[in-house]
């Protein structure tokens, strides 16, 4: 999940979005959840892979949606959630609502460009059209152009291509080398003068900090009634914080941001969960991960 997708979903049920990020937050939501569901029809492989990498080649950034190493193959899989009809007008394809390029050239590009990172090595680029509401005017004559209909087809090529072995994981490590933090292609919103609710919200994004009860282990939500590990909810709802203002949070703007959470609850859920940098004066917590990359 990049970025921009963790920062939106983080902000809904604290921030009344324009309908310009309502639309966006919809865009990326449905692209990660067409990568989930072809995680799904991997399930049961055992192949080397690597997911939404960002990859700096050269002069040039790319973004792979999944890419599978299979023997001394390279596979770079772009899968496409549509959930409409096509047609295919000139250079580009409509629907009722939008015209875009042809995404079957960006195909191209991303061959071009993996060639150069393994010149010796097979590359097999693959679109996935993951959607069953999906259709286009026009027949693909590519092989390795797959619909929703095709999962057994994609997975009896994949394995005709054999099975990841030591020569796979070279690779692997190898494009690990060239991998980015895809910053070019992310918005960063920037939410810093806007009102952003506080409290503790459920994963239905209601807010339930008056169900937190001290001492209990879990937290019920009065809404959907899901049950929660209270330590776990509140981390959650600071790491939407880091995720929203993209910095470290202090214990104080923890209190306020967990408001009818103790002070000690917080201050055990920061020391358990988070990367503590700073002095004494100033203590910040931070996400491992973030901390290694500012490292």
């Amino acid at each position: 999940m990049n970025n921009d997708l963790k920062q939106l979903n983080a902000i809904v049920g604290r921030y009344q979005m324009e309908d310009s990020l309502i639309d966006e937050h919809a865009r990326l939501l449905k692209g990660f959840e067409g990568e989930l569901q072809f995680d799904l029809w991997l399930a049961n492989e055992r192949f080397l892979k690597l997911n939404d990498v960002y990859l700096k080649i050269e002069n040039s950034t790319i973004q792979l949606d999944s890419v599978l190493f299979i023997d001394d193959k390279i596979i770079a899989v772009d899968i496409k959630n549509y959930s409409s009809k096509y047609r295919v007008i000139d250079n580009h394809w409509s629907n009722d609502y939008r015209t875009i390029p042809n995404p079957l050239e960006s195909i191209t590009r991303q061959h071009f460009l993996l060639s150069k990172l393994f010149p010796k090595q097979q590359i097999v680029m693959m679109m996935v059209f993951i959607n069953p509401k999906f259709s286009i005017d026009k027949a693909f004559h590519n092989k390795n152009i797959y619909m929703h209909y095709d999962r057994l087809r994609l997975l009896n090529d994949l394995k005709n291509y054999g099975h990841s072995n030591s020569k796979s994981l070279k690779h692997l490590n190898h494009m690990k080398r060239f991998i980015t933090d895809g910053s070019i292609f992310m918005k960063n919103y920037d939410f810093s003068d806007k009102q952003i609710k506080s409290g503790i919200l459920c994963s239905c994004r209601k807010e339930i900090s008056s169900c937190i009860q001290p001492s209990c282990k879990y937290t019920v939500c009065k809404y959907c009634n899901t049950k929660h590990n209270t330590k776990e909810l509140i981390r959650n709802n600071i790491i939407e914080w880091i995720t929203i203002h993209k910095r470290p949070i202090t214990y104080k703007e923890a209190c306020i941001w967990c408001e009818g959470v103790s002070g000690s609850t917080i201050e055990r859920v920061l020391k358990k969960y988070f990367v503590r940098t700073g002095t004494n004066r100033k203590y910040l917590y931070d996400l491992e991960n973030n901390h290694q990359v500012l490292k």
